[in-house]
């Protein structure tokens, strides 16, 4: 029964995101990236401590760490920067292209439209197994797969959206890779036992699965 209620708790949560990323999923190639080519990427090219020129560029952070907290756009420092009017000098972006970026963001700061129907991604572009010990107490093994070279964003939710804690954030090859999560949040501490959903996101793609926790 508990199960049960824990997977109703989760559809809940789940289908809403759906619903929006199917209503207005916002290109970054073709509306996001026009952005910074006529604003930023004269003083932010294609060097320097801050590259803007493509989508790996960004991704990639800067001095001052990520950029783009992909579901997060309050707490990413471009969008902070930009909001603010640090950047551009003279504050030239538009509110309608800052909620054009706030909208990707949230969106998962993909490179392309978002592949929601998990049909068109054959098994050999992707593979997320399930976590191992599952249950778990402390540690777990998250296990993937990918066919090409790709960034790739691992990140830790709870039942109700919160995000725990990104567990990877990189450019990555092609073939197996794993990572390891010790129950731990983004400040350090324990989080209490319970359901938790691990989430791997790709430049087009994104796969969810759940983990249960135990003490």
């Amino acid at each position: 029964m508990r199960t049960g209620i824990q997977m109703f708790k989760l559809i809940n949560i789940i289908l809403p995101f759906i619903g929006i990323m199917l209503a207005q999923q916002v290109d970054y190639q073709t509306q996001i990236q026009p952005i910074f080519n006529e604003n930023c990427t004269n003083c932010h090219g294609s060097s320097g401590g801050l590259a803007l020129a493509n989508y790996d560029q960004l991704m990639s952070g800067g001095n001052s760490g990520d950029l783009v907290i992909p579901g997060d756009y309050q707490n990413s420092i471009l969008w902070q920067r930009i909001d603010s009017g640090e950047m551009p000098p003279g504050g030239n972006i538009s509110n309608a292209q800052l909620e054009l970026i706030e909208t990707w963001i949230m969106e998962g700061a993909l490179e392309q439209i978002l592949i929601v129907d998990e049909k068109n991604i054959t098994p050999d572009q992707l593979t997320l197994y399930q976590n191992y010990p599952n249950p778990f107490n402390p540690t777990t093994v998250i296990n993937y797969k990918i066919k090409n070279e790709t960034y790739i964003r691992i990140d830790i939710y709870d039942l109700k959206g919160n995000h725990i804690k990104n567990l990877l954030s990189k450019k990555m090859i092609e073939g197996s890779h794993k990572v390891q999560w010790d129950s731990k949040n983004k400040k350090g501490l324990k989080v209490p036992s319970g359901v938790y959903i691990y989430t791997i996101k790709s430049n087009v793609f994104i796969k969810s699965k759940k983990m249960i926790l135990v003490k």
